[in-house]
C-alpha cells in the first residue's frame, strides 16, 4: 500500500507497536559519494562536521608520522579486549570507520531538522543550573557538544562510548562543561559515577548494537544513575522499511535476517515503552513516519542516503549470515544494481520509516538528597 502522508505521528500512554543476497567480498570499503556530498553541503549550511580521533591519526599518517595510513573506512579500535563475558559485548551490525563517523554526525543534524521540537526533551535545562546530563553511545559527540554550548550553566554533559576513536579530535576545544569517557554501559558504571547523579540520560539508535536483553540491562543501568525526578530519553528507528518495492524489501529483509542472526532485535523500536523500568511516571511515547527519497523533499533525500549507507555497511554481517545458511553469493555489481533499483522503488512506492521516541521520569523522593558528580572524568 502506498503512503502519501508522512507527517503523521502518534502519542499514547501505552506502547505503539504492530502485533507484529550477499557480495563476494565485504562492501565496508565502499565510499559513498552521496554521503561525502551531503557532508559538504551540510558544512555550507553551517552544520558541524568535527574531526574524530580516528581521522586525526589518518591525517598524521598522511603527513608521515606513521609508516602507513589506515584505510579511509578502516575499522575503529579493536574493542574485543574490553569484555570478559559475551553478554557484555555489543553486537554492532554495521562496520565502523571514518565514513560511519561522518554519517552519525550528519544524522544528529538530520534528526534536529526532521523533528525540531516535536520530540523535545521534557526538561528545561535553563532551570537546572548545575545539572548533569549523560549521553549513551555518544559517538562523535555532536549531541553533547550542542547541549553543552546551548546551556553553559549545566555542570556537566558527559558522553560515553565504548570506542574513543569516535570522540572529537583532541585538538578541538570542547566546552568546559562537556567531557567524553570510554565506558561500556553494559558493564554498569560502578566506580565511574555515583548512583542517582544525573538529571537526564539520553539514549538513541542502539537497536542494531544491543540484543533485547542487553538493551534492558543498559536501560536499567542508566535508571540507577538517574536522580529522583530525572528523565530517561530513548529514541530508535524501526529497521523495517514500510511500503517498500520488491527489491527494497529484499535488501531490507537481508539486513533484518543478519540482525536476527546476531541476536539483535531490528524492530525493537516498537517495544521501547516495554523497556522502561516499572514505577516510572510521566511516561510519554510517540512515533513519526519519515519519507525515504526525493518524494519527501530534502529530508527524504537525506534519510534515503542514511538508509542506503546502512545497506552498504551491513554487507559484512549479511555475508556472514548467508554463508552460514549456504546461500549463493552475489557479485558486487549485482548488489550495486539492486541498490540503484531500490533508489527508484522508494520513489515509486513512497517508502518510509518510523521513528519511536519514549520519555519516562524516575519518581521523586522529596526527602532524599541526590549526590552530585564530584569526580572529574578524564577527557578523551
Amino acid at each position: 500500500m502506498r503512503r502519501n502522508n508522512t507527517s503523521s505521528s502518534s502519542s499514547t500512554s501505552t506502547t505503539n507497536a504492530d502485533t507484529n543476497a550477499t557480495c563476494s567480498k565485504p562492501q565496508s570499503h565502499y565510499r559513498s559519494p552521496r554521503i561525502a556530498a551531503m557532508i559538504s553541503k551540510a558544512a555550507r549550511h553551517g552544520l558541524k562536521r568535527l574531526h574524530t580521533a580516528h581521522e586525526q591519526r589518518r591525517r598524521h599518517s598522511d603527513e608521515g608520522v606513521h609508516s602507513s595510513p589506515p584505510p579511509l573506512d578502516s575499522p575503529l579500535s579493536d574493542i574485543s579486549d574490553m569484555y570478559s563475558v559475551d553478554n557484555y559485548k555489543p553486537l554492532y551490525l554495521m562496520t565502523m570507520g571514518e565514513e560511519e563517523a561522518d554519517r552519525i554526525q550528519l544524522k544528529n543534524d538530520l534528526v534536529k531538522l526532521a523533528f525540531g521540537g516535536e520530540f523535545s526533551l521534557p526538561i528545561d535545562f535553563n532551570e537546572i543550573k548545575g545539572g548533569c546530563v549523560l549521553d549513551i553511545g555518544c559517538g562523535p559527540g555532536d549531541w553533547c557538544l550542542n547541549l553543552a554550548e546551548e546551556f553553559p550553566d549545566l555542570q556537566q554533559v558527559i558522553g560515553v562510548d565504548i570506542v574513543d576513536d569516535m570522540f572529537p579530535d583532541p585538538s578541538y576545544s570542547v566546552p568546559s562543561n562537556c567531557q567524553f569517557m570510554t565506558l561500556n554501559v553494559l558493564n554498569g558504571f560502578h566506580g565511574s559515577f555515583p548512583l542517582e547523579s544525573f538529571d537526564c540520560i539520553h539514549f538513541r539508535f542502539m537497536s542494531l548494537a544491543f540484543t533485547h536483553d542487553q538493551y534492558l540491562t543498559a536501560v536499567q543501568n542508566c535508571w540507577d544513575l538517574l536522580k529522583p525526578g530525572g528523565y530517561i530519553v530513548l529514541m530508535e528507528m524501526d529497521t523495517k522499511v514500510s511500503s517498500p518495492g520488491p527489491t527494497t524489501e529484499k535488501l531490507n529483509q537481508d539486513v533484518m535476517d543478519a540482525a536476527h542472526n546476531r541476536g539483535l532485535s531490528p524492530r525493537l523500536a516498537q517495544e521501547l515503552g516495554t523497556l522502561i523500568p516499572k514505577g516510572a511516571v510521566n511516561r510519554y511515547e510517540k512515533y513519526r513516519s519519515l519519507p525515504i527519497g526525493l518524494w519527501g523533499g530534502r529530508l527524504g533525500v537525506l534519510f534515503r542516503e542514511d538508509l542506503f549507507h546502512g545497506l552498504i555497511h551491513t554487507q559484512v554481517a549479511i555475508n556472514e549470515f548467508n554463508a552460514s545458511q549456504g546461500k549463493p553469493v552475489l557479485e558486487p555489481h549485482v548488489f550495486e544494481n539492486q541498490l540503484e533499483m531500490a533508489r527508484r522503488e522508494v520513489e515509486q512506492y513512497h517508502s518510509y520509516s518510523n521513528f519511536h521516541f519514549v520519555v519516562a521520569q524516575k519518581p521523586s523522593l522529596p526527602s532524599s538528597s541526590s549526590p552530585s558528580i564530584n569526580n572529574t572524568p578524564s577527557q578523551r
